[in-house]
């Protein structure tokens, strides 16, 4: 049995868990200067407040990349769902979903903020709309859009899955990849991925088995260009994912066993490379028994 234990002693750096809790008016996107977050507490009155009234409700002109049965039906939801609408007067609660299913371009998916927050004005329900909302903003490159909605929990109501935030996280992930040597703006989507992960406790969602996101933030940050940000991001977070593995039986899988090959590779080409010869033996052990492992494997302590 693999000796996991000395992997969580022996690794150094952030824990994921510590980017949690973040302001949503502070998850501002910016551009080539980065974006910002504060602390939040759980009593903070922004998480509570229903002061909407400041939603854009004027319909608008097509821009570039919006189809005509997208912008009819979006125009026709913004209309039916402002303050003064009667309740006879309102959409089918299927309409939104509807509307995602039309989604094919990020310009298209970055009008759906203001939407969402007088849909959500109204009470209707966005439990099954949200796994839609994040996949349509992920395929068409606009995955900014679904975090910032995530971001603000009173404004949007939006009730993510695990899954949901593994989306983000793989999304912001890829893009941390395909940058190029453009080395400021990679670093702000390899943060942006963290913070989705961060965000599931802001939502009560567990993600403390979501090996998929774990993995794949692991290789992201130890192959992606970061220096030695990336590389202590790397062995951080592979601390923490050791840690909630000992004495528990690992499902593989759903991708999982993929990513935490893929982490484990990663993992040891650092160490190698750095001449730490202990550390890459120990994640060698681990990579050798995801090979071995068919849809579990069994972690214990030594």
């Amino acid at each position: 049995m693999i000796d996991l234990w000395l992997l969580t002693r022996k690794s150094s750096g952030v824990e994921v868990r510590h980017l949690h809790f973040l302001r949503p008016s502070a998850i501002s996107l910016k551009k080539a200067s980065g974006f910002t977050a504060e602390l939040l507490e759980e009593d903070d009155p922004e998480l509570t407040s229903n002061d909407l009234t400041d939603i854009t409700t004027t319909p608008i002109i097509a821009p570039s990349n919006v189809s005509e049965p997208f912008l009819a039906l979006y125009n026709d939801l913004l209309a039916r769902t402002t303050p003064t609408r009667k309740a006879h007067e309102y959409p089918a609660r299927s309409r939104l979903k509807d509307l995602l299913d039309l989604v094919t371009t990020a310009e298209e998916v970055r009008l759906l903020p203001p939407l969402v927050a007088q849909w959500r004005l109204k009470q209707f329900p966005l439990t099954d709309t949200t796994a839609a909302l994040v996949s349509c903003a992920c395929t068409a490159g606009a995955p900014d859009v679904a975090f910032e909605l995530l971001g603000d929990r009173a404004k949007y109501a939006l009730l993510p899955q695990p899954q949901d935030l593994r989306a983000l996280v793989r999304a912001f992930c890829a893009r941390a990849m395909a940058v190029g040597d453009n080395a400021g703006a990679a670093m702000e989507e390899l943060d942006k991925a963290f913070m989705a992960f961060g965000l599931a406790p802001y939502y009560k969602v567990d993600v403390g088995e979501d090996w998929v996101s774990y993995g794949t933030l692991i290789a992201t940050s130890a192959r992606g260009g970061f220096g030695e940000e990336g590389w202590r991001r790397a062995t951080g977070t592979a601390k923490e994912m050791v840690q909630g593995m000992i004495g528990k039986t690992v499902k593989l899988g759903d991708g999982a066993k993929e990513a935490l090959l893929d982490a484990a590779n990663a993992l040891v080409a650092g160490y190698e490379e750095r001449g730490e010869e202990g550390d890459a033996k120990r994640y060698r052990a681990l990579r050798m028994v995801l090979q071995d492992a068919d849809e579990t494997m069994n972690v214990n302590r030594g």
